[in-house]
């Protein structure tokens, strides 16, 4: 994209921190679930006290809030990670000056959320002759706020990692770090929506359970083996007294090159599908708890989400010559491609042609 020679130290420096925070985050919450704020901090604290696993962190963690400048618990692993950086001198590993300890920390907190990507559009804008020409570190400023400059390099740095991020999770699909389809999946057995209660507060409800028969004979088992297959250890009685109060239960799709389930069930739902190919964000929670989730329904939507919210044409353009798309799609059995074949024929045709980050609307940097 024509950035310096001295960035690149400082875009190697953020590409490996920038999901620091996630190993405290999966110290206080149990949970790497992306979107997910931290629970109540002290009570997770306790449980992990004396336990290996525990965090040596003296305190919750705390960052000034963006908006009104008060200290407050953090609340995701972005967060966590500028926090962790700024206060632990970690950085100082790197031997960065003050000035790119700024930098680095603060792409980390807004890689998640993208907040300073607003300020360089790269499919209608080129980068300052001025940043192309100036030592980094001689753009950059101690003190609080953004000069024009800074703007920029905190937009570009932001989008890049940002980018990276996309690019990386659909390429575990070829490393087999994240299967095109797993051999087991969890299925909710509530449907959620979200209610506003007597304060106006948005909260989650239960819109309908399902029965345990209902839910089994969706994916064609009995309602013993889908209680015995996620309580193994229990008598058939007691498992099936679990798997009628549990909440969320495993199914076994693909074990071993085989299917367990009947591969026609995995169809994309139609409204869905039409959300797709308008372009329109589809919500992963909303997603996964719909009665007709399946696993191929997750791979139109990291198409979408990821090919779509990249923001540097040059990364699709990588995406494109080194045919990614393509070798994920090899990796499906036969019998199910025909279930992705439209979701990848048409990002190869649309997400990949330079559209990226002008699906969505950024933010801009105040």
């Amino acid at each position: 994209i024509g950035m310096p020679v001295d960035y690149e130290r400082v875009v190697e420096v953020v590409a490996r921190l920038h999901d620091i925070g996630r190993f405290e985050y999966a110290t206080w919450t149990k949970d790497l679930a992306y979107g997910e704020e931290y629970a109540d901090q002290e009570a997770e604290r306790k449980i992990y006290e004396g336990s290996s696993k525990f965090s040596e962190l003296a305190s919750p963690l705390e960052i000034n809030d963006p908006k009104t400048g008060e200290l407050r618990p953090v609340k995701y692993h972005s967060e966590a990670g500028y926090s962790i950086l700024m206060k632990s001198g970690r950085l100082t590993t790197f031997d960065p000056s003050k000035k790119l300890s700024k930098l680095i920390a603060t792409a980390v907190l807004h890689h998640q959320d993208g907040v300073l990507t607003g300020e360089f559009n790269p499919q209608v804008s080129r980068i300052d002759d001025k940043i192309l020409n100036t030592k980094l570190e001689d753009l950059l400023k101690e003190t609080e706020g953004f000069n024009e400059a800074e703007k920029q390099i905190y937009a570009i740095l932001t989008q890049l990692i940002r980018d990276v991020d996309c690019i990386d999770i659909l390429y575990q699909h070829l490393t087999g770090e994240f299967p095109v389809i797993k051999t087991e999946a969890a299925f909710n057995k509530n449907l959620i929506k979200n209610e506003k209660d007597a304060t106006g507060k948005l909260q989650k409800v239960v819109a309908e359970r399902r029965s345990l028969s209902d839910f089994a004979k969706q994916w064609g088992f009995t309602p013993e083996y889908v209680a015995t297959y996620n309580f193994p250890s229990d008598t058939k009685a007691d498992a099936l007294a679990k798997a009628e109060a549990a909440d969320t239960l495993k199914l076994p799709l693909y074990q071993n090159g085989k299917w367990l389930i009947d591969p026609t069930k995995l169809q994309m739902p139609e409204d869905l599908k039409e959300r797709y190919f308008n372009l329109e964000r589809i919500d992963l929670q909303e997603i996964n708890k719909r009665y007709d989730w399946n696993p191929i329904v997750g791979m139109w939507w990291r198409l979408l989400k990821f090919l779509g919210d990249l923001n540097l044409t040059s990364n699709l353009e990588v995406i494109e010559e080194n045919e990614l798309l393509d070798k994920i799609y090899e990796q499906y059995p036969d019998e199910v491609k025909p279930f992705v074949k439209e979701a990848f024929d048409f990002a190869k045709e649309y997400l990949l042609k330079g559209r990226g980050s002008d699906i969505y609307a950024k933010q801009v940097l105040k």
